[in-house]
């Protein structure tokens, strides 16, 4: 069983409020879900990869990766999540995941984002993968107006 720890709330005093109740609030960085698909059904190939990709196994730092077999059953996919969008670009975990891929003798035939990702994470993955010199946010037009 867990314990609960008795804490004062940040405003207000310790009681609900008659008609409203109570709120609680978290925050935490942006996240990235970005997921990467696989010209394959071996669900395995995918899990493998993810395997190897994830933080906790010495993979990329900031990320967190599934292997799923879609619902279509056409292919599966590598799901990630992108928990540090300041170290690690949706890119460079696309360019990883195609390596990956290519070693185990399969080919990457798309990725999609899902939600949004924060515009910084767009420009750093113009910038890992067309390896432009110089390249930030300044840069982009529609910034600038």
């Amino acid at each position: 069983m867990y314990k609960v720890k008795k804490k004062r709330p940040d405003f207000g005093g310790p009681e609900l409020h008659p008609t409203a109740g109570a709120s609680i609030v978290g925050a935490r960085e942006p996240l990235i879900a970005f997921n990467v698909n696989l010209r394959s059904k071996d669900l395995k190939v995918a899990e493998e990869i993810a395997e190897a990709i994830r933080e906790k196994n010495s993979g990329l730092a900031g990320l967190k990766a599934l292997g799923l077999k879609l619902s279509s059953g056409k292919c599966v996919q590598v799901s990630t999540n992108i928990t540090r969008t300041d170290l690690v670009s949706p890119f460079k975990v696309y360019d990883l995941i195609r390596k990956k891929a290519e070693e185990l003798g399969v080919r990457v035939i798309g990725s999609e984002l899902v939600g949004l990702m924060p515009l910084n994470s767009l420009v750093t993955s113009a910038m890992d993968g067309m390896m432009l010199d110089s390249f930030d946010q300044s840069r982009v037009i529609e910034l600038n107006l």
